[in-house]
């Protein structure tokens, strides 16, 4: 039996229930608990979770928080957002956070790390899991400060007028790249260039705006744990747009948003809402999907990184994301046998629970372990109550009809196509390119901040969030009608 660390006996007294699902690697979990919540949470706003806890089994991740203290933490940020200078505080240094990782990811593009040693590639690996982590806990932070801020707004603003305002103040990555993307539409359109068999096909000059475009956003959906564009899959977009008119759609999402921003402050002078805290709002929000972007980024600039220590360490590629990173610097340095790092890896690919206690973070694997762990936790699986609609909240308007595309892995997301309607446990940057394709979007969880809403606002697709059930109860390939005014989902072919 596994002996149960000390600090972790406060959370043997807390309720826990899931609080998000992902598809993240246990090299990232296990600094995220041990870091962002352990540490970088505490620095920001002055407060943390007293415990915290992951479970994976396969590629089934969860995360479990306690409600209680959920909301100890929402009622400290809500507090101290009363503060206009701390709130900017926070976001002046969400900014310099995201500076830093973005220099440092094209810093990596462009070294060899090849004709590196292993002290060496342990360096570089501690180096960037500093700058990382540092803008990962910005991210967690704005989601926070969004909710807050939302809330404080909120008093003041009917519901329906707050969702209208809950647009990023700045145009979005996803944004920036669907302009860009039509833009190129269109010169090719004039260009004549369609089809395109491959780029081989391409004169050289138009064959370099398509690279060039690629090359930009290429990691776009890596997020964490997932794989870049592949080009044939970008020609397949390209083509399958080739028949609309890509001016008229470029036009559109342009001047949509620019309409979105005058009626925002219409609507805050017809509120009397205060200038600098919407701002501060929004910003939040601009800096949650800005920030959540560069995780791909970061996750592209360090695949050479990555591949040079498994070629170090006689791992697979495939592998090297099992281990933590203080794993692969031991290793690295000599401190730790590469057959007791080996010999780790299947009880962990079996299951594993990493868990943040007071002082330290914890980490069990296997069946027997991990269940001697989670016996002793009070784990609230919400109970399943009967329903007889599929309702949940209005995240952006419009009534569409299409075939519901059940995604409950990324792996999934290749079945949804244009016209489709996406429906899923909550969205991340993988999701972004079967957004763009779908004409609508149901999830299960999710409030007004959330990926899925804000994502779907500035893109214009319809999107009812927080339905708790639209997963189990939406039959996958069946013709569904979303009414997101309403926020109802029905079946067609009952």
């Amino acid at each position: 039996m596994v002996t149960f660390p000390k600090d972790l006996e406060i959370a043997k007294k807390l309720p826990w229930a899931p609080y998000a699902g992902r598809n993240l690697s246990y090299y990232f979990t296990y600094m995220h608990l041990r870091d962002t919540y352990g540490t970088f949470y505490e620095q920001l706003l002055g407060v943390r979770f007293a415990a915290l806890f992951v479970t994976a089994e396969g590629s089934k991740w969860q995360m479990y928080r306690s409600p209680k203290e959920s909301e100890r933490l929402e009622k400290h940020v809500y507090a101290a957002s009363e503060d206009p200078a701390y709130v900017q505080r926070v976001l002046d240094h969400t900014q310099k956070t995201y500076d830093a990782l973005e220099n440092t990811c094209h810093q990596y593009l462009n070294l060899d790390f090849t004709a590196m040693s292993n002290g060496e590639l342990a360096k570089r690996l501690d180096a960037f899991r500093d700058v990382y982590l540092n803008a990962v806990a910005s991210i967690s932070c704005s989601i926070i400060f969004a909710s807050a801020l939302s809330q404080r707004i909120g008093k003041d603003v009917p519901e329906n007028d707050l969702l209208k305002m809950a647009l990023p103040l700045k145009k979005t990555i996803p944004l920036e790249e669907e302009l860009a993307f039509w833009q190129l539409v269109a010169t090719l359109q004039i260009q004549d260039a369609f089809p395109i068999a491959s780029l081989e096909t391409l004169s050289p000059s138009t064959r370099a705006l398509v690279q060039k475009h690629f090359d930009a956003y290429l990691w776009l959906e890596a997020y964490e744990n997932d794989p870049i564009w592949r080009m044939q899959d970008f020609v397949s977009r390209l083509n399958d747009a080739a028949n609309q008119d890509a001016s008229a759609k470029r036009s559109h999402l342009e001047r949509r948003h620019d309409e979105q921003d005058q009626e925002i402050e219409a609507l805050r002078k017809k509120h009397g809402v205060d200038a600098l805290p919407l701002n501060q709002f929004r910003q939040a929000m601009y800096y949650r999907i800005l920030g959540e972007s560069l995780v791909g980024l970061a996750n592209h600039a360090t695949q050479k990184l990555f591949a040079a220590i498994a070629k170090k360490l006689f791992l697979p590629l495939n592998q090297i994301k099992w281990f933590s990173d203080e794993e692969l610097t031991s290793a690295l340095r000599g401190h730790l046998d590469l057959d007791v790092l080996s010999g780790r890896l299947s009880q962990r690919q079996q299951i594993y629970l990493i868990a943040l206690g007071e002082k330290n973070v914890h980490a069990f694997e296997g069946r027997r372990d991990v269940k001697s762990i989670l016996d002793q936790f009070d784990v609230e699986e919400p109970e399943l109550e009967p329903v007889t609609e599929i309702r949940g909240v209005s995240a952006y308007p419009g009534k569409v009809q299409g075939i519901a595309r059940v995604v409950h892995d990324v792996s999934e997301l290749e079945k949804v196509k244009q016209g489709d309607i996406l429906v899923t446990l909550n969205t991340t940057p993988s999701f972004v390119l079967a957004m763009k394709r779908s004409a609508a979007i149901v999830t299960d969880e999710g409030g007004i901040t959330c990926h899925a809403a804000i994502v779907s606002r500035e893109l214009g697709i319809p999107c009812i969030i927080g339905t708790k059930a639209g997963t189990r109860l939406i039959r996958d390939g069946a013709k569904i009608e979303v009414d997101a005014a309403s926020g109802l989902v029905r079946h067609l072919d009952d």
